[in-house]
């Protein structure tokens, strides 16, 4: 699935508006992906202590399932 698109095999039932957090993502169970409302640097943290910042495009869907994301500025979205 390209980074850009909801497209593919993976399908979302449900997303919950994420606080900017190291734990935000784990709220229902684990989440299947993020969405960021805009381009500014996001950063995933991981169970295994693996930390990774990335800068989306704008509405851009990230197939990840973090514990927890960090932002500063705009929405980021879990989906489920």
């Amino acid at each position: 699935m390209a980074f850009t698109s909801a497209g593919g095999r993976e399908f979302y039932n449900d997303a919950i508006k994420l606080t900017s957090g190291t734990t935000n993502c784990i709220q229902k169970g684990r989440i299947k992906g993020i969405i960021k409302s805009d381009n500014t640097a996001v950063r995933f943290y991981f169970p295994s202590g693996c930390t990774i910042e990335l800068t989306p495009a704008n509405a851009q869907i990230f197939p990840f399932s973090p514990v927890g994301v960090t932002f500063a500025a705009g929405n980021a979205f879990g989906l489920y």
